[in-house]
């Protein structure tokens, strides 16, 4: 009688049978599951740990806010898809840690190439992209090429690789498209161009210094 007036006066949860409180548990744990994911895709990891600018997640949850933001109120602007040449070359021969040395050097010459209210994240192993407002062509052009040359120094001089510095694509809005989707697309069709460009004006630079050699004779000979 005891054990009984006590569950009687239990009350919420405990004043049901073992087997409800099991069936409880099962319905209620997947509701918790749900509602924890749903809060956790509202609220999405900002940072690249390696680098501190923002990650993929955060580019494309604020990427298309500022490039609408921008169009309406009549400012052009442009996508900037980069891409480290060399980097597992680099890799490869001096280890990971000097490939993250360099890592976060591009990432900290990008960074402060953009302005406050611009987007730079980076959203793969070697891959960073820009959103530029309100710069002109001549700008953004200026700031690849200054970016590219401060990052082609960074490559160990006693090491040779096949390309250095970043290869670089752009795209403008609105005159080109108006999703932040369309623009990557068309400047990584970009990127790849220069990335091919850049490696041939590589090989025909060695081929050039080599043809020189053997046709002038060797210092102290």
């Amino acid at each position: 009688m005891k054990n009984n007036r006590s569950r009687a006066h239990a009350p919420g949860f405990l004043n049901i049978s073992v087997e409800e409180k099991v069936v409880h548990i099962v319905e209620t744990v997947p509701e918790l599951a749900s509602a924890a994911g749903h809060h956790g895709a509202a609220h999405p990891r900002p940072k690249d740990a390696l680098t501190g600018l923002h990650n993929e997640e955060m580019l494309r949850a604020e990427g298309p806010k500022l490039i609408e933001r921008a169009m309406k109120r009549g400012d052009a602007g442009c996508v900037v898809m980069a891409d480290l040449n060399g980097l597992q070359a680099v890799n490869d021969a001096l280890g990971q840690g000097t490939g993250d040395k360099i890592l976060r050097t591009v990432a900290r010459l990008l960074n402060e190439a953009a302005r406050g209210s611009d987007i730079v994240a980076r959203i793969g192993n070697d891959e960073f992209v820009l959103i530029l407002v309100g710069q002109a062509r001549p700008q953004v052009n200026r700031l690849l090429s200054s970016v590219h040359e401060r990052v082609s120094v960074l490559w160990p001089a006693s090491a040779s690789f096949e390309s250095k510095g970043i290869s670089a694509g752009i795209a403008w809005f609105p005159e080109e498209g108006h999703s932040l989707e369309m623009l990557m697309v068309q400047a990584d069709f970009r990127m790849h161009i220069d990335k091919r460009n850049k490696r041939t004006e590589h090989i025909l630079a060695q081929e050039s210094l080599e043809a020189h050699a053997a046709f002038c004779p060797c210092e102290g000979s």
